[in-house]
């Protein structure tokens, strides 16, 4: 009974991440929805992340991509009062971390923010911050807001 019980977690566990998606919404022209096969289809890069002794390399997204195609405001646009605008990313277990848009516009910044498939879900990358704080396991959600 007790291996059933094991098995049958085991199964709704692997079908529950595997299926994970990702939403864009907010204060975006259309909200997006995404799982891993459609993420695979806008343009990627491969990124190298050394930790310590190990080094791991993700095949990621930028972020940047996937507002165009929610549009959110971006580019020449992001001016004005459109600059109050921030990012909620949330994971799938209610952990939260905040951006200003600005840090995922290319015409501010240099420094991509990333989205790469892992293992049936999503991670966030940060790659120039020196604490992974913002590195989010189990992406499941951006929420573009006001500050008002």
């Amino acid at each position: 009974m007790k291996k059933s019980l094991f098995i049958l977690f085991s199964v709704l566990l692997s079908y529950s991440i595997s299926a994970q998606k990702l939403r864009i919404f907010g204060e975006v022209q259309q909200e997006i929805n995404l799982d891993a096969q459609a993420l695979s289809k806008y343009p990627s890069s491969n990124f190298e992340v050394k930790d310590k002794d190990q080094s791991k390399t993700y095949n990621a997204v930028g972020v940047y991509e996937l507002f165009k195609v929610a549009g959110v405001t971006l580019g020449n646009q992001l001016r004005g009062e459109s600059l109050s605008k921030y990012v909620v990313a949330k994971a799938s277990d209610g952990y939260e971390v905040v951006f200003a848009l600005t840090e995922f516009d290319p015409e501010f910044t240099d420094s991509p923010i990333l989205i790469a498939p892992n293992e049936g879900t999503f991670r966030l990358i940060v790659p120039k911050e020196k604490r992974r704080a913002r590195w989010i396991r189990e992406l499941a959600s951006l929420e573009i807001k006001f500050a008002k």
